[in-house]
């Protein structure tokens, strides 16, 4: 069946906002029609369900003709219908194709209509076994498929929740958002070293999934470790602090004494990062004759939200057979050579500023930092104290630091001298912004 609909032609529609209103336009009488354009090319329509279809006349110069009268017709209503506003209904499983005429000139959506899609995973448990303070499990795999109809999309992970008094102790990654999809679960365990039972859940999402979100149980057995016949103690690289993204100076190491204190020698020493986001390089050692094992490099990250002091903290543990692990802490911050200036490029804000003696983001990393952006009095007067990037770290310092205020677009630059936000624009990511807010808090180190 063919039912017909004037459509209202709104430059809305388009996505056009013309004086901040909206504005009927009236089709010129001598301009014909040359396309027609559909709001979707081809879509999946669960049975049962609406959606609405939009279809735009346009003339052969791509501008909208608003004000004909469109005409919406289904190849099968048996599997789909669509009313004269261009709402589409399923009905039953097939495809068909629904069609939006004017003046002779057509549009075609395909519509692929059937149940919702499912998530069925391979299963539903993956139970797991270690010692306390030994090397951590292999990584388990969990096929994602769809029990469903149409498409299985948008799949994630979402957060994992853990019970037994231990938290952190598994990594989930996919390999793609669309089923068919495999799901690695990789656990980090080497940092309990308390037996015991724990369990992580991990929940698997889907925006059109029928039974979303459906939860994978990881339950973890800790069993004692093997007998303290070896007692390892930490000899160089702890609590050390380093840029972002860089080895820390030191190698971290190791000692392994038997419990009569004799050195072992040829042990194999296992380094693993606990948090922070960093990585290692040679992360399996052998005590030498000193009873000493040293990792190749361990390098720093940032992950989790922006720190107080702006430092992040990294962890890194050292485990071999009947020791009992060591813990190694570091500490990450952004320099601004390697980590802030760039961004200014990178985000289109190279040259926001280019008056002497304002803020100037030209130029190379070292005279910008010592001449024109820290600890450089504001130009506009902002208010008593307000520099442009302000010394000392912690939160007084991103306080009283101009650039912060104008990167993060506060309300209070209303009422201030200085009224516009850096960029123009908009805001940037906030990604960025707090990898700026990070280095302030820092202290704003240079390198």
């Amino acid at each position: 069946m063919t039912r017909t609909r004037r459509l209202a032609g709104t430059l809305a529609t388009l996505g056009l906002l013309l004086a901040g209103c909206r504005e009927v336009l009236e089709d010129f009488p001598d301009t014909s029609v040359a396309s027609m354009r559909m709001s979707a090319d081809s879509m999946d329509l669960v049975i049962g369900t609406t959606t609405d279809l939009d279809a735009f006349p346009l003339d052969q110069t791509g501008a909208l003709r608003p004000g004909r009268e469109v005409a919406w017709s289904s190849s099968d209503p048996a599997i789909a219908t669509v009313d004269d506003s261009g709402q589409v209904t399923g009905v039953s499983d097939g495809t068909v194709s629904v069609t939006a005429t004017t003046a002779g000139v057509s549009g075609v959506s395909r519509v692929r209509v059937g149940a919702a899609p499912a998530i069925q995973l391979s299963r539903a448990s993956v139970p797991l076994g270690t010692q306390a303070g030994q090397t951590s499990p292999s990584p388990e795999t969990v096929a994602i498929t769809n029990s469903g109809g149409l498409s299985l999309t948008g799949l994630t992970i979402g957060a994992i929740t853990y019970a037994g008094g231990q938290s952190g102790w598994l990594q989930a990654a996919l390999n793609t958002t669309t089923a068919p999809a495999t799901l690695t679960l990789t656990p980090v365990t080497a940092g309990i070293f308390t037996a015991g039972s724990y369990t992580a859940t991990v929940p698997i999402t889907s925006s059109v999934a029928s039974n979303s979100p459906l939860s994978i149980s990881v339950p973890l057995t800790v069993a004692p470790g093997p007998p303290t016949a070896r007692v390892m103690t930490i000899v160089a690289g702890d609590g050390q602090t380093a840029a972002v993204g860089s080895a820390v100076a030191v190698a971290p190491a190791v000692q392994v004494a038997d419990t009569f204190g004799n050195l072992v020698a040829g042990l194999q020493v296992d380094f693993q990062v606990l948090s922070g986001g960093g990585g290692v390089t040679g992360a399996s050692a052998i005590t030498g004759a000193s009873g000493v094992a040293t990792v190749g490099s361990w390098t720093v990250g940032a992950a989790g939200g922006v720190p107080a002091n702006g430092l992040y903290s990294n962890q890194l543990i050292a485990t071999a057979a009947a020791a009992t692990g060591v813990t190694f802490n570091g500490s990450a911050y952004y320099s601004y050579t390697t980590h802030v200036h760039p961004l200014w490029a990178a985000n289109s804000c190279l040259g926001c500023h280019g008056v002497a003696g304002n803020l100037n983001l030209n130029g190379a990393a070292a005279t910008v930092y010592s001449t024109e952006l820290f600890n450089v009095a504001t130009s506009c007067a902002f208010g008593v104290g307000v520099l442009q990037v302000a010394p000392g770290g912690g939160a007084a310092a991103e306080a009283n630091s101009l650039l912060m205020i104008k990167l993060d677009s506060l309300p209070s630059l209303a009422t201030s001298p200085c009224t516009s936000s850096m960029p123009p624009a908009g805001p940037l990511p906030a990604a960025v912004r707090d990898i700026v807010r990070a280095w302030i808090r820092a202290g704003a180190p240079l390198n």
